[in-house]
């Protein structure tokens, strides 16, 4: 001990507490591990159980994301009348309910799954999401609903969708008008923990007052508040093993004229308040209706191949683990169905990607209908 340096004898104790502090500090989804540990069990289970989660409606998606991946933070991000909750609607009945109608083959017909979903709204009151999910079901326009009026054989196609969402009574709705990040991580493990709820939306972040009284007294600004919610859902998502996916509003940004001849490229820059909510997840696109100049542009793509021309773009500005980034997805939606079909792929400059249709299959699962 006489014979040690002063700096040693610090280092001697200092790596005592560290080791104390790293053992009783740590969070519950930290996770120290050697580069080498168990990468041969890794590498097996991508071949038995390759990177992908339950598919979305379209193959074209699930090439691009992957699928909807439990553990996995996704956001989407629109103006105002776009149809960001009517798009998540339709996502989650997918996910929820077996049966649609298809109009084209006349009948009922099996595409989907019977998972427990959470919704989570905050400015939707219960009863406006719970009319739009029949109308996804059934393929019958919304306002027909709202109005009790029915075109031939409308009104027994939502008997049936009711039916249908009686035989699997797994989608559950949380209205939570004024959220901080405590509540709506608590929230969710209560439905994880007492439902087996596996797949979580998020209607979409905004600065509410709760969220900001819960940093009041770190006098962070609005940005940041938007931030640590962000970071909040990816940190529920990984500690529950839960799919989450929520939405964002846009600024001003989105809606300016570009220059001719310019691409438009839409990405995290035109969230609204705070471009950094993009840094935690792992997913994000930006969806919008089609600007004239990308009509003109397409016209001649969608003539030669004989198709209709879209009427939402969604840019995918990032995507972890994915091989696409930076490319325009083209849509078809019917907002009044909560449908969006994505038709075809192309780069920023409008040159078409021959994207591979991916299709996530899954075990059978036992029809309660």
């Amino acid at each position: 001990f006489n014979q040690m340096k002063l700096d040693d004898i610090f280092n001697y104790f200092k790596t005592k507490i560290d080791t104390i502090e790293k053992t009783y500090r740590n969070k519950h989804t930290d996770k120290s591990i050697i580069a080498d540990e168990g990468i041969e069990e890794l590498l097996q289970s991508f071949k038995n159980s390759p990177e992908v989660g339950l598919p979305f409606y379209n193959d074209i998606m699930n090439t691009i994301v992957r699928g909807q991946r439990k553990g996995k933070f996704y956001i989407s991000s629109s103006s105002q009348g776009v149809g960001k909750s009517r798009s998540m609607c339709g996502e989650m009945c997918h996910l929820v309910y077996p049966y649609r109608y298809n109009k084209t083959a006349k009948r009922w017909i099996q595409n989907g799954f019977s998972k427990k979903v959470l919704m989570i709204t905050t400015e939707m009151a219960a009863d406006e999401i719970q009319t739009m999910l029949p109308a996804y079901l059934a393929d019958v326009n919304e306002e027909h609903i709202l109005q009790g009026i029915y075109e031939e054989g409308e009104e027994e196609r939502i008997n049936c969708a009711i039916e249908i969402m009686k035989a699997y009574p797994n989608f559950y709705i949380e209205q939570i008008p004024d959220p901080d990040v405590a509540q709506i991580q608590s929230t969710i493990r209560y439905y994880v923990q007492n439902f087996g709820v596996e797949y979580v939306f998020y209607d979409y972040i905004f600065s509410s007052p709760s969220l900001l009284s819960e940093y009041r007294d770190l006098k962070i600004r609005e940005d940041v508040a938007l931030l640590l919610l962000s970071n909040g859902l990816k940190e529920i998502a990984t500690e529950c093993n839960v799919y989450v996916r929520t939405a964002t509003q846009l600024n001003a940004a989105a809606l300016e004229s570009i220059e001719p001849g310019k691409a438009r490229i839409r990405n995290q820059n035109m969230l609204r308040s705070s471009k950094s909510i993009a840094d935690k997840v792992d997913v994000g696109y930006i969806t919008m209706p089609i600007a004239q100049d990308e009509l003109n542009k397409l016209e001649p793509i969608c003539n030669k191949m004989g198709l209709p021309l879209p009427t939402h773009v969604s840019d995918i500005y990032k995507n972890r683990r994915g091989s696409y980034k930076g490319v325009y997805l083209w849509c078809k939606a019917d907002l009044g169905t909560c449908r969006i079909k994505p038709m075809f792929c192309t780069t920023w400059g409008y040159e078409m990607l021959n994207v591979d249709d991916v299709r996530i299959q899954i075990e059978d699962e036992p029809s309660a209908f």
